[in-house]
């Protein structure tokens, strides 16, 4: 007897502990329903050892039982999957826990025992357990917590169903324990999976807010894209393999809040990132209307080719609230940089350019080019984006077996547009 209370007083301090230890993050995070769910959890728990430690008799165990630990596996699997950024359980399945509960009390009450009385319990409690294992294999990460609590709960799913003959005893639960090796070893076991499950869901939860705050701290509210200074951390680490940087800006945009109102520009605003976002390079939103791409690894005629695409699926988008004959538009400024440039000079560069789109009228593309090619003779710093110099740069190799591409010593891409020489 006296070691079957020594294992109910130590699963009752360690609940009581990760309950206090759970409430004190919950409070230091400001109420995180996650935490909020676990410690819910944990009382539910807490409550059902304070029964067994304190002997408190058959019926009230059983009673306990019954209504405490379906609700202890329900808060978890609420916690579980709020940590995963997935909704709260169907109705459906709280429903069906709770009945089940509510049929094995009912069959207790009318003096059924054993096996067909545990049997609603059980089925009660390993819906639960489903239901939140379900949700991890849902989300779909395979991160190393994800897995690790994969395993518990699978585990603890199997104890419980080994724990049958414990929840429809009869008697109480220290007596069972008292004359089962088994049974005891399986409550040492759970002893041991509680606080590891625990501080699994509570180290997921507190990651998952670690990972948000910085995803908050790093991009734009509005569009969700970087913001200046990811953008400029991230043009950095790709300075190391070259590539291209675009900086865009849409056309008299103040013209637009003003004639429909901020709401309406918002909207603009977030139509022009929807463009970029479907990109896997590097989109920033910079400042008020003027965004980023940075493109690692591609070729100028690349950048140009993919800005002329954002300028024309941008002005054919429908926006809410503006009228069919306005049609807002971008300008685009383009430059490339090789290993080891500086990103702020690349930007200033991609920049240049940007500001001469707009010179030459807005709604268009120009990429910025080295003042002195290869062999030597000076070039137009900045030239003029066509469709049809795009689609000459980006056609398959020429009968000779050479590859088209852009090449800053073949100013053909502005015909008679370029800008004069500096």
């Amino acid at each position: 007897m006296g070691v079957t209370i020594s294992l109910f007083s130590v699963m009752f301090g360690l609940v009581a502990l990760l309950a206090i230890l759970c409430a004190g993050v919950a409070a230091g995070m400001r109420g995180q329903p996650a935490l909020l769910w676990l410690v819910g959890s944990l009382a539910c728990t807490g409550g059902e050892m304070l029964a067994l430690l304190l002997d408190a008799g058959p019926s009230v165990q059983i009673v306990g039982a019954t209504i405490s630990i379906p609700a202890a596996y329900l808060g978890a699997t609420q916690s579980i999957r709020l940590g995963l950024g997935l909704r709260r359980s169907p109705f459906v399945l709280v429903a069906t826990v709770v009945l089940l509960a509510g049929l094995s009390l009912a069959l207790y009450a009318w003096g059924v025992s054993g096996l067909p009385r545990a049997l609603p319990f059980e089925m009660a409690v390993l819906a639960a357990l489903a239901d939140a294992i379900r949700a991890l294999h849902r989300a779909g990460k395979e991160r190393v917590l994800d897995r690790a609590l994969l395993i518990v709960l699978h585990a603890m799913a199997i104890i419980f169903i080994l724990r049958t003959p414990l929840f429809g005893a009869d008697g109480s639960a220290a007596e069972l324990l008292r004359h089962s090796p088994l049974q005891r070893a399986l409550m040492m076991a759970t002893a041991a999976l509680l606080p590891t499950g625990i501080f699994l869901i509570l180290a997921k939860i507190v990651g998952g807010e670690i990972t948000a705050y910085r995803d908050r701290s790093e991009r734009d509210s509005l569009t969700n894209l970087l913001n200046r200074q990811s953008f400029e951390r991230a043009a950095e680490r790709a300075h190391s393999q070259g590539g291209v940087v675009i900086l865009c800006d849409i056309d008299h945009f103040k013209q637009v809040n003003d004639r429909y109102g901020h709401p309406v520009g918002d909207e603009v605003i977030r139509g022009f990132a929807s463009r970029l976002i479907d990109s896997r390079d590097w989109a920033a939103r910079i400042g008020g209307e003027e965004f980023a791409l940075l493109m690692p690894g591609a070729t100028l005629a690349e950048g140009a080719a993919k800005a002329e695409a954002i300028r024309t699926g941008f002005q054919a988008l429908y926006h809410r609230g503006v009228s069919p004959e306005h049609r807002p538009t971008a300008s685009f400024g383009i430059a490339a940089f090789s290993s080891g440039d500086p990103s702020d000079v690349t930007i200033g560069l991609a920049d240049r350019a940007l500001y001469e789109a707009k010179r030459r009228g807005r709604n268009r593309v120009v990429v910025h080019q080295p003042d002195i090619a290869a062999d030597g003779a000076r070039l137009q710093p900045e030239t003029l984006v066509t469709p049809e110099a795009v689609r000459e740069r980006l056609a398959p190799a020429t009968a000779e077996g050479s590859a088209p591409g852009f090449d800053s010593r073949f100013p053909s891409w502005a015909s008679s547009t370029t800008a004069p020489a500096s």
